[in-house]
């Protein structure tokens, strides 16, 4: 779904910028999404090549990674391992999919770059004013990191205010820009307002949706990224051992681990918490394990075999567990890499997804041009079909109809206003799904045209109705 939701952003703001209409005012920052949307100039296929581009930054933030685990742990050999097992851990499809799903890993960039500069720079002022500038970026890219910002800033104050107020004044100048940039491309704040408001309705409807969510994917993190877990307990206890009384180990370094480690978990626990949102914990975790292990006693560096035993066997364990599955899913990776330069995907792929056969009818029943609006979150397949919404507001039913207060007369109203070519209704298990359907058969705008069956393999139950639009007046719609 995420990842729906960033390529149909992308293509929308290319729409716009192709058309000459500027960047649109609708939405988020969305600023991964402007910096990869020219993916969509080219007829190759879109997610591929999103993906590709997010790969890129996901080995650029690996390196920096392991360079300040190294850096942390005193230990060439040992801050590899380290770096190796959580990366591993990161980069698990429970918390990436295929890849492109959020902009965390493109955010890891500048994070990550700051962290290195603030460990490899001689202690000059200038560091700070680049640390604060890249971990403004880092928000940026991807919002919910303003609460490690903060936390960085409190931190850095404490410490030194001096240091502290300059990496402030290179966060607020990088921070401002940025958005005052955006506001002035979009040419208003009052989008940008809405978009971010709009957000919060969505996240309190999922809420809704299973009080017991945030419990649930807590433990889909430890599962996915166990070996990590189990690396990063021991890890933390040598840490806590190492300020102990007689320990010698910085407080200071164990606090800025511990912050870092802990600070993402607001954001599970302001929205609704999936298991992606825990993960952005794991870096954190990573350099309290290799904090531990620079702070471990060196006086007996034999003592260091028991750490030095997990940590390879943590690796053996990631290697066996996982290598099974990579040799099973290579052949299917490489045919979708192979087809790259197809606008459609590999028939043997589409035989096992829902969305895909979706795409496909869509695709065979909706002429170019032509406008789509999806009952729910399956954002995806906007830039699967090429078809666009007739305006943002429409691009999901299901969001229009949170903004509307589940209201059926006032959706029904939406859709009369700017009714778009085609209609695709889900069956999914989510509260008040009638309120759509009915909004669309009360409008009298369309009849049934083709059924999407249920896939037993694929598992992801969005099944559903392809509905076409039977009037023939002339439709005028705002493209915002």
């Amino acid at each position: 779904m995420d990842e729906g939701i960033y390529a149909f952003n992308a293509q929308w703001i290319h729409h716009g910028l192709a058309s000459g209409r500027g960047l649109p005012d609708t939405g988020t920052m969305m600023i991964y999404p402007l910096l990869v949307s020219w993916v969509f100039h080219f007829s190759a296929n879109p997610f591929i090549l999103l993906r590709l581009c997010d790969l890129a930054l996901a080995v650029i933030a690996a390196g920096l990674l392991c360079v300040v685990l190294q850096r942390e742990s005193r230990d060439r050999a040992a801050g590899a391992a380290i770096a190796f097992i959580f990366l591993w851990a990161m980069n698990q499809p429970g918390f990436v999919d295929s890849g492109f799903k959020n902009p965390i890993f493109a955010a890891y960039v500048p994070l990550f770059s700051a962290f290195a500069l603030v460990q490899f720079l001689p202690e000059q002022p200038l560091r700070w004013y680049l640390a604060g500038a890249l971990t403004a970026l880092a928000v940026l890219l991807r919002e919910p990191f303003i609460a490690l910002a903060v936390a960085a800033s409190i931190m850095a104050l404490r410490a030194r205010r001096h240091d502290g107020l300059r990496f402030i004044l290179g966060g607020v100048v990088v921070g401002a820009s940025g958005i005052a940039a955006v506001c002035l491309a979009r040419g208003s704040i009052s989008g940008l307002a809405d978009g971010y408001l709009l957000a919060a309705k969505v996240y309190r409807s999922f809420a809704q949706v299973d009080g017991m969510i945030f419990f649930k994917s807590a433990a889909w993190m430890i599962y996915y990224a166990i070996s990590a877990v189990i690396v990063g307990a021991a890890g933390a206890i040598l840490a806590f051992r190492a300020v102990a009384p007689g320990g010698g180990g910085s407080r200071g370094r164990l606090g800025f681990w511990l912050v870092v480690t802990v600070t993402p978990l607001w954001e599970p626990i302001a929205k609704f918490g999936l298991p992606y949102h825990f993960a952005q914990c794991l870096p954190g975790l990573a350099g309290l394990t290799a904090f531990g292990w620079n702070a471990a006693d060196r006086s007996a560096r034999a003592r260091i075999f028991g750490p030095r035993t997990l940590v390879g066997a943590a690796v053996a364990f990631v290697l066996a567990l996982n290598s099974i599955a990579l040799v099973r899913e290579w052949p299917s990776s490489m045919q979708a890499l192979l087809a790259m330069s197809w606008a459609t995907w590999p028939a043997q792929t589409v035989e096992h997804s829902e969305v895909l056969q979706a795409a496909a009818a869509i695709r065979k029943i909706a002429p170019v041009g032509a406008t789509l609006s999806v009952a729910d979150f399956q954002i995806e397949l906007y830039p699967l079909t090429g078809r666009l919404p007739p305006n943002y507001r429409l691009e999901s039913l299901r969001t229009a109809a949170i903004d509307l207060e589940q209201s059926q007369p006032r959706l029904q109203a939406l859709l009369a206003s700017c009714p778009p070519d085609i209609v695709f209704l889900t069956i999914a298990n989510l509260p008040k799904p009638q309120i759509i359907s009915a909004a669309v058969a009360a409008s009298g705008l369309y009849r049934p045209l083709a059924e999407v069956p249920y896939v037993r393999a694929a598992g992801q139950r969005i099944s559903g109705t392809i509905y076409g639009r039977v009037a023939t007046r002339p439709v005028n719609c705002a493209g915002g």
